[in-house]
């Protein structure tokens, strides 16, 4: 079974939750009752409304694990990183050109869009 996807905030709440609580069951039990799991709560309720998260993506997220989302940001590091470790192995010099001028792409349109991304442009 996979790990359920869940925000890095909630990913943190979900920690901090764990430090209340020994078993999941007492997060769920007491998720709309304890001042420990009032930032979760808010976060699945708003959710809910917003047709978003639902507290049984919670439990799943308990009982399966889960992995906090790549902010877009790290999406794009990645990206550049995969694209500056091709540009080293690539012996082929069009390949390196390639790959430079992918990396350069990224690079400006960052710069155009006056995002810093620290390791790419920052």
């Amino acid at each position: 079974m996979t790990k359920v996807k869940v925000t890095r905030e909630v990913a943190e709440e979900i920690r901090k939750a764990r430090i209340h609580f020994t078993r999941d069951a007492g997060i769920i039990m007491n998720l709309r009752k304890h001042y420990a799991l009032t930032r979760l709560s808010e976060i699945f309720n708003n959710r809910e409304r917003e047709g978003g998260m639902r507290v049984d993506v919670l439990m799943q997220a308990l009982v399966l694990g889960y992995e906090a989302e790549k902010t877009p940001k790290e999406k794009v590091r990645e990206y550049y990183d995969r694209t500056q470790r091709k540009t080293i192995y690539h012996p082929d010099e069009y390949d390196r050109g390639y790959e430079n001028g992918t990396a350069e792409g990224v690079e400006q349109t960052l710069n155009l869009l006056g995002i810093e991304i620290e390791g790419v442009n920052a």
